[in-house]
């Protein structure tokens, strides 16, 4: 999921420059294992900043349709709408009936493996959870919502060179089993828009069996947020 990069709407373009940087090193990098995969597409959008619909919204109290580039949390911005609109268009629109699975990276996401390896860490993962009945594989580090039992004690189940999980934040790689497409494309459908993670936590939190690999194989690349407009 990558950002247009000929669009950069009112954004500095110092900001603009710094996302463009990781997107570009982030590309790079997933490119090159692009062919040990059934497909790869490069999902392009413009970023958002004129779209905050309050309609179908899951806490329209904290919307915040300043421009200003910082705003104090909790707040709902244009850029966590171009974010959750992202994963959703990315999984209506390329995760067909046919796929096994499907990889969702977001545009700022590296893998600190040799590339080599990394299409490996994917297969085993699809492996694991199909015959362990995952429909969810996290290959990032692994957060909780602050509200959850899983922020409060840790929930997780240790089940080898993986651990089942609540929930997990944040979502910028993970693997969605076929099994629950259907599912998914349900939720997407009938609850309400939040920014990605929230989503995610809210849909999920101990509903589904959820995987995250022990070891942390991805990460978020230095550079400006398009969430949250911060530097990372």
């Amino acid at each position: 999921m990558v950002l247009a990069p000929e669009w950069r709407a009112d954004l500095p373009k110092d900001l603009w420059e710094s996302r463009m940087n990781s997107q570009q090193n982030s590309i790079s990098c997933w490119r090159g294992i692009a062919s040990r995969f059934s497909t790869y597409t490069e999902k392009y959008s413009f970023v958002n900043r004129t779209e905050l619909p309050s309609e179908n919204c899951a806490e329209p109290t904290i919307l915040d349709s300043s421009k200003e580039l910082w705003r104090k949390p909790p707040a709902l911005t244009y850029g966590h709408y171009g974010v959750y609109t992202a994963h959703r268009n990315a999984i209506v629109d390329e995760f067909t009936e046919d796929l096994d699975a499907i990889l969702l990276i977001e545009g700022d996401t590296m893998f600190k493996v040799p590339s080599s390896e990394m299409a490996e860490v994917v297969y085993n993962a699809y492996e694991f959870a199909k015959e362990n009945g995952g429909k969810m594989v996290t290959f990032a580090d692994v957060r909780y919502g602050w509200s959850s039992l899983a922020a409060e004690q840790d929930t997780s189940v240790d089940v080898g060179d993986y651990k089942i999980v609540d929930h997990f934040m944040p979502a910028y790689c993970y693997l969605v089993m076929a099994s629950e497409r259907e599912s998914l494309l349900e939720k997407i459908n009938t609850s309400g828009w939040h920014s990605w993670d929230i989503w995610l936590y809210w849909n999920y939190d101990r509903k589904s069996t959820l995987f995250a690999t022990k070891e942390q194989y991805v990460f978020e690349c230095s550079g400006s947020s398009m969430a949250d407009y911060t530097e990372r």
